[in-house]
C-alpha cells in the first residue's frame, strides 16, 4: 500500500465548496503519479516511447464530502496485474481519517505506434507489487 498526502484546493470545490466529483479522479491519478515517480521514474517510461499506459476504466463511490483546505489521504492499492493490464484501488480519507471515497482504475499497455495490446512490463509489475 502507498500513501500519499494533500491538501484540498480551491479549483477542486464546486460552488458549494466540495470537492468536485472528477477532481477526485486527479487526486487519485496524482497519488498514482507519486507512487510511479518513487519505484519507476514515470518520464523515462513514457520518454522510452515503446508503450503507453491508458486508463480504460474508472470508477468511484463517493461517501462523505471533502471540503477546501482539508488535508487528505489516498491509500493506494493494487486490485490485480492481468496479461496487458492492471487496476488499482484508492481510497480516499478524509481530515478525520474516514473513508469520503473509494475509487478503481483499470489501465492497459498498449505499444505506443499501433496502440496493440502488449504484455505488462517486468518493471512495471515489480514496482505495482511493492503495493501489496
Amino acid at each position: 500500500m502507498y500513501h500519499y498526502q494533500t491538501t484540498i484546493r480551491l479549483h477542486q470545490t464546486d460552488a458549494a465548496g466540495v470537492v468536485f466529483f472528477s477532481h477526485l479522479f486527479v487526486i487519485a491519478h496524482d497519488a498514482y503519479e507519486s507512487f510511479l515517480e518513487s519505484r519507476l521514474p514515470l518520464n523515462a517510461v513514457l520518454s522510452d516511447g515503446k508503450y503507453i499506459i491508458p486508463i480504460v476504466r474508472a470508477q468511484a463511490d463517493y461517501l462523505l464530502p471533502l471540503a477546501l483546505s482539508e488535508k487528505i489521504c489516498v491509500e493506494l492499492s493494487l486490485d490485480q496485474i492481468g496479461e496487458s493490464s492492471f487496476s488499482l484501488n484508492y481510497i480516499v480519507k478524509n481530515s478525520n481519517m474516514e473513508s469520503a471515497a473509494r475509487l478503481k482504475t483499470t489501465h492497459a499497455i498498449r505499444l505506443k505506434k499501433n496502440q496493440e495490446k502488449v504484455p505488462v512490463p517486468d518493471s512495471v509489475k515489480n514496482a505495482l507489487e511493492a503495493l501489496h
